[in-house]
């Protein structure tokens, strides 16, 4: 290859580092504290459901996005770099491409477990093991068959029931609001691998212009 396309390749890959880490800093300091955002002042069961689709949208979109960018930047440093003549091969070519793929596992074996817990909370779902049974509080009066409510038992039994949902709504809350947190500083953890990669691309083809 001629060494203007191998220069062309190296600012491709470059570009592409510079945008990955851009693109995972504003996720994660941006998109994912949005996400999260309603839970620490209500938590409800809307919220929480919202919460998990607006995570779930970001991630596909990421997905669509990130790819792309991490196969040209690894693929394009690694072209310049075995194509390159003996003189131009400098090390900083592989470390730059090596960035990507270090990048990638991190995200993957530390996010993915974080992902899972809030996409796999049950919102919905009723506890039917710590949800009271309802009683029957209606007696029948013994003078004209009248039916009342007995008073002594209701308030009771709602009492018990908006306890407990109160306390899985906010079990809810925690588990979302904290791996989303931990998701951020994963993100960050990300980002500064590329932007590692970018900086070390950047210095070196600075160095062979000049």
């Amino acid at each position: 290859m001629t060494a203007t396309v191998l220069v062309f390749s190296k600012v491709i890959g470059t570009v592409a580092l510079g945008f990955l880490t851009g693109a995972v800093g504003s996720a994660s300091y941006l998109s994912l504290p949005t996400i999260s955002q309603h839970l620490y002042s209500s938590g409800t069961k809307a919220d929480v459901c919202d919460a998990q689709e607006n995570l779930d949208r970001l991630l596909v979109r990421f997905g669509r996005i990130v790819g792309p960018a991490c196969i040209t930047a690894c693929a394009s440093l690694c072209v310049s770099f075995a194509f390159a003549t003996k003189s131009a091969r400098h090390p900083y070519l592989l470390y730059s491409a090596l960035s990507v793929p270090v990048a990638c596992a991190v995200g993957y074996f530390k996010a993915r477990p974080l992902v899972r817990a809030v996409l796999d909370v049950d919102a919905d779902a009723e506890s039917e093991a710590s949800t009271p049974e309802s009683t029957d509080t209606a007696e029948t009066s013994q003078l004209d068959n009248s039916v009342y409510e007995n008073v002594s038992l209701s308030p009771k039994v709602k009492s018990k029931e908006d306890v407990s949902e109160r306390v899985e709504d906010t079990l809810h809350r925690r588990v979302i609001t904290q791996s989303i947190s931990h998701l951020g500083t994963v993100g960050v953890a990300v980002s500064g691998i590329f932007g590692f990669g970018f900086i070390i691309s950047t210095i070196g083809i600075y160095g062979d212009m000049y």
